[in-house]
């Protein structure tokens, strides 16, 4: 018998992506190489050598994986069955950032504050939500900054919020030690609360003349309480989130409905809720999956604020995306809502309609939730994680996930703690921000797009 073997088909194109990366001097860029035939089909079998133009520059492994070396330009190529395809590398020198005293996580980018004021952002730039131009292409299809750059102006803030939402989270708003709200980036259900739906690249002040103590985004909604304890909202209201019992969007803050006074409020997702001078946590929006903690669920907008089950004294509480946390006023800590990914940290899988315990009886100062995992600091100044780990969110150095409170690696001593989606950060004492988790748009602020199992200080901290 004769054997005849079908010839390979033979190499026609190679190209690499990012086809413009920047990376940081002493940081790491993946690049990908994709090699295609003459009728465009894929040939991913095909062996690809890479090579650095100038290893003075830049030094490239088998693999794709770039290293920054000095600042330059530099060309990157990679080769497979004598074809080859480039990319042209800027190398960028690091510029150190000041101390940042606070940091929030949102959807796929984070922003921080120094003492002196300032705000600085890094990750995604897809709706301007950094609050600067940002260029550096991190995943070939949108701009990012995977190191932290100065939001516009001279505006003075004393503290900032990023959204997070299912995807959705692409606004960012600050308050200035006076008490007043300016927002920026994606404004398209109204959430800058300008008045417009136009999208903003530097901060906007909120209209209506209001002063806020606190301020809380939410995907594309925004909730703050004023001097005197009076909740507003504004931005989308398409289940609910806005609390004025309607479903009407919002380009200016309305009153959140039932004449309740709150402490504080933190807008979720598509939930909001709000914390009573007297400790008491109320939500509205969407309650899908039991995060208003009143024992139900429920596609239908309340008219106003839902009282949280069980009659907990709260000290604090964190909207998530799908479940919400709150922490007693004896420490003890508790969750409801969505729990699949065990984010509820109870030691289950199943979800909960009303607040349950988390386990490990540790006595918490604060916690904070986001779309799969959640965060908390502990009295003692310890960090801890639980919820799904799959991109290394709960920083224990693993990707193994944990229904329970497992600690953060590193013994850093965080004074605040806050989660985006799949991915973690938080600020020492002595200013330095660091993250841990998913990277692939620059969240992590490491001057890369990889992410990290343990935390890694946002490039150019002290």
């Amino acid at each position: 018998m004769i054997t005849v073997r079908a010839a390979m088909a033979a190499v026609a194109s190679v190209t690499v992506t990012p086809a413009q990366p920047n990376v940081l001097v002493s940081r790491t860029w993946q690049l990908t190489a994709t090699v295609k035939d003459a009728a465009g089909n894929f040939l991913p079998d095909r062996t690809v050598t890479w090579a650095s133009s100038n290893t003075a520059l830049a030094t490239v492994t088998g693999t794709g994986l770039v290293t920054g070396a000095s600042a330059g330009s530099d060309t990157i190529t990679a080769t497979s069955d004598g074809v080859s395809g480039r990319a042209i590398l800027a190398v960028k020198p690091i510029f150190a950032a000041p101390a940042l005293a606070v940091v929030d996580a949102g959807e796929a980018y984070a922003c921080g504050v120094t003492p002196a004021g300032a705000v600085y952002c890094w990750g995604v730039n897809r709706s301007d939500q950094l609050g600067a131009q940002a260029t550096d292409d991190c995943t070939g299809a949108q701009d990012c900054n995977p190191a932290a750059v100065a939001v516009s102006g001279t505006i003075t803030f004393a503290s900032v919020s990023a959204s997070v939402g299912s995807g959705m989270g692409y606004h960012t708003c600050g308050l200035t030690p006076e008490g007043v709200a300016f927002c920026w980036g994606y404004n398209g259900q109204g959430q800058l609360g300008n008045g417009t739906t136009a999208d903003g690249l530097t901060p906007l002040a909120v209209a209506g003349g209001l002063i806020f103590k606190s301020l809380s985004t939410g995907a594309q909604h925004t909730c703050g309480v004023t001097l005197d304890r009076k909740p507003y909202c504004w931005g989308d209201n398409e289940v609910g989130q806005l609390g004025n019992g309607s479903t009407t969007n919002s380009s200016t803050p309305v009153p959140v409905s039932g004449g309740l006074l709150f402490d504080m409020v933190s807008a979720g997702s598509v939930t909001t809720c709000g914390l009573t001078p007297d400790g008491a946590g109320y939500c509205w929006g969407f309650n899908r999956y039991g995060q208003f903690g009143n024992g139900q669920v429920s596609d239908i907008p309340p008219p106003s604020p839902v009282p949280v089950s069980g009659g907990l004294v709260f000290a604090s509480l964190s909207a998530g995306v799908y479940h919400t946390c709150g922490v007693s006023r004896d420490g003890a800590a508790y969750c409801w809502g969505n729990n699949r990914l065990g984010q509820l940290g109870n030691n289950s899988y199943t979800d909960s309609y009303a607040p349950v315990a988390v386990g490990g009886g540790y006595a918490f100062g604060a916690l904070t939730a986001s779309n799969d995992h959640t965060c908390g600091i502990t009295a003692s100044a310890v960090a801890y994680c639980w919820g799904w780990n799959y991109n290394g969110a709960l920083g224990t150095g693993s990707r193994t996930d944990s229904p329970t409170p497992v600690p953060v690696s590193g013994g850093l001593v965080f004074t605040s703690l806050t989660t985006g989606n799949s991915y973690s950060c938080g600020a020492t004492g002595d200013g330095a921000a660091y993250c841990w988790g998913l990277g692939p748009n620059g969240q992590l602020g490491n001057g890369s797009n990889t992410g990290s199992t343990v935390p890694i200080k946002v490039v150019g901290q002290p």
